[in-house]
């Protein structure tokens, strides 16, 4: 009777190990997979599902990475701000301040405010060429995003200019903004000054933008 009685208290003891064993197995598990979702790890925000670790990485460093050209002229963007999502769309929509960090415009006017967005003109030189043309500016607070694209109203001195931002939530409090802009300068240059009105100048354009959230509003060039 004492020997069936230690029988089963061995085995009872041998359930118990086994279980805290895989109970710790789990607890490490979980550890792991909260190390690997945690602000900065690359991937671990849905918005970044199907990009290649290689560009999140880029991402991750230089805090935008232009994406690869797929030849329908839109030039597109990831862009990664310190700032929460309401915080950098309150920044980007205040039109009286686009000049403070665009300086890659030779002239920039705001000619008209609206409740959702503004009218601006912008002036430069390329080539010896003069630029000018007018753009009109809508943004959604409701889905943070903003567009951009040519005043129909106005005799543009250039063929097309749209783009738009999204501002997504990302880990950390951060932000993440998928940017895209198309720009045709038309016949008055060359094909290859039209590439360097965008692909070219992008980078710039955002690295400051970036720097300028960041420092909410602070920064100059």
């Amino acid at each position: 009777m004492r020997f069936v009685t230690s029988r089963r208290t061995s085995l009872r003891l041998r359930r118990l190990r086994s279980a805290g064993v895989c109970c710790l197995a789990l607890a490490l598990l979980e550890a792991a997979a909260l190390a690997q979702t945690g602000p900065g790890a690359p991937g671990a925000n849905p918005a970044l599902e199907g990009v290649p670790e290689k560009t999140v990485a880029e991402l991750m460093e230089r805090r935008f990475v232009v994406l690869p050209d797929t030849g329908d002229g839109l030039v597109r963007a990831l862009v990664l701000f310190q700032h929460p999502r309401d915080s950098v769309f309150s920044l980007l929509t205040q039109p009286e301040r686009q000049a403070e960090f665009r300086s890659e415009l030779g002239e920039l006017i705001l000619v008209e405010t609206k409740a959702d967005g503004w009218i601006e003109e912008q002036r430069m030189r390329i080539l010896f060429v003069p630029i000018r043309y007018r753009l009109r500016w809508k943004y959604d607070g409701a889905a943070r995003t903003i567009a951009w694209q040519l005043d129909p109203d106005f005799d543009n001195s250039i063929e097309h200019v749209s783009g738009t931002w999204e501002f997504l939530e990302f880990d950390g409090g951060r932000t993440l903004a998928r940017f895209g802009t198309r720009v045709r300068v038309g016949a008055a240059l060359p094909t290859f000054v039209q590439d360097q009105a965008t692909r070219s100048n992008v980078p710039e354009t955002l690295e400051s933008t970036v720097k300028w959230v960041d420092s909410s509003g602070e920064w100059r060039p």
